[in-house]
């Protein structure tokens, strides 16, 4: 389980385009879809709800939880060297299914990272992943079902 601290400055960056998103849902399961986006002017958007079955990059149908904040400098800065680092690498998708693993799509500057929780362990997707987990103002629960 993953809470976050709630202080926050705002960044002085004023564009609004995003700098990552991320999607991380339990295969085959759509009504428990954690949506988390990241601006450039240091906004951190979280959704939690239920999604289109197959379709866990579209819209929401129903939002059970949503929150938001303003990124402090630091924190914004690690994502931003994180998101350089990983923008370098290869695109990943995931190679098999796994019954029951939580699956995250990472999307930095037009690539798309797809892999299961815990396949990137010390890796910078790895990090990315762990400090978007530690910033949520919403609890994110990768419970076993």
């Amino acid at each position: 389980m993953f809470s976050c601290k709630s202080g926050a400055v705002k960044n002085t960056n004023s564009t609004n385009e995003t700098l990552m998103t991320c999607t991380i849902f339990q295969t085959g399961v759509y009504w428990e879809v954690y949506t988390i986006e990241v601006y450039r002017n240091g906004n951190y958007k979280i959704t939690l709800g239920e999604k289109e079955i197959n379709k866990p990059e579209s819209d929401f149908i129903k939002i059970t939880k949503q929150d938001s904040l303003i990124l402090n400098k630091v924190d914004y800065q690690v994502l931003e060297d994180l998101c350089d680092e990983i923008s370098l690498l290869d695109e990943l998708e995931k190679k098999s299914i796994k019954k029951g693993g939580w699956e995250i799509m990472l999307n930095i500057e037009g690539k798309r990272f797809n892999f299961y929780n815990g396949e990137q362990s010390d890796t910078a997707i790895d990090k990315a992943i762990q400090k978007l987990k530690q910033l949520s103002p919403i609890e994110i629960d990768l419970h076993w079902r």
